[in-house]
Order: C-alpha cells, then structure tokens, then sequence
C-alpha cells in the first residue's frame, strides 16, 4: 500500500482501540489522546499570515472520517464492526485517490500512458488495500 493509505489505516484502527478501551466500564483504560479530542474549545486560533483558522488534531480526523462531531465518531468506534468498515473504506478511499494522482502524473510523461495502464493500477491499488484488510481480520 501507499505510505499515506497505511497511516490511515494505522492511525484510525488504533483511534478505534483507544476510545472502546477508554469508554469500558469494568476495566477502564485512561488515555489522554482521547481527553484532549474530547476537549472542546471556543477560542479560534489565527495563523498571523494566511489568516486562516488552523486545523487541530480533532478536526484532521473528523474530515478523515467525513464526521461533523466527534460524538458521532465515538458512537461508531465503540461499534468494532461499524469502526472496521470505516477504517477500510477511508484506507481504501485514500489508497485509490493517491493511484489516481500516479496516474494523472504518468500520463503526463513522455511514455504514451493508456486507458488500460490506469486500470492496471487501480485494479493494483484496490487489491494490495483489501489484502492488508485480509490480513488484519486474521
């Protein structure tokens, strides 16, 4: 896989990890990665040039996962299966953006870059995603 479609996967399969564990009742496991994302601030902060509002680690993984609020992220990582779906669809999703930006830029070479070269590597992109896929289930 892609380097970026495996930080994906890894950074949203351990986020699933750590919000069941800290939201179990008999044993619960404090992590405080999951305190500062639940953490909620009013105060916007201002980068001094682009006068643009910078993005937090929260807002990173809500737009990753394409969810409004983080309650409604917590409510589908304490589901594993719902969790695990999500995790493969945003790999996969993030796996086959990044083969079609290969291709765009290989179609641009010199070498004639055809139709069936672009499947080739989506059919490649798709197949290598869902055998780590395959992999974790085991």
């Amino acid at each position: 896989m892609y380097l970026t479609a495996t930080i994906v996967y890894n950074r949203l399969r351990e986020h699933g990890h750590w919000v069941r564990q800290h939201s179990r009742s008999d044993k619960r496991v404090e992590h405080p990665l999951i305190d500062l994302l639940a953490w909620e601030t009013n105060a916007e902060r201002v980068v001094h040039f682009s006068r643009k509002r910078k993005k937090s680690p929260r807002d990173g993984l809500l737009s990753m996962c394409n969810v409004d609020s983080y309650e409604h992220l917590t409510a589908i990582a304490k589901d594993k299966y719902k969790w695990r779906r999500l995790v493969e669809e945003e790999t996969l999703r993030e796996q086959l953006q990044i083969a079609s930006a290969v291709s765009m830029r290989r179609s641009r070479e010199p070498r004639r870059w055809l139709p069936s070269d672009h499947a080739k590597l989506m059919r490649w992109a798709r197949e290598s995603a869902h055998s780590v896929f395959d992999r974790s289930d085991k």
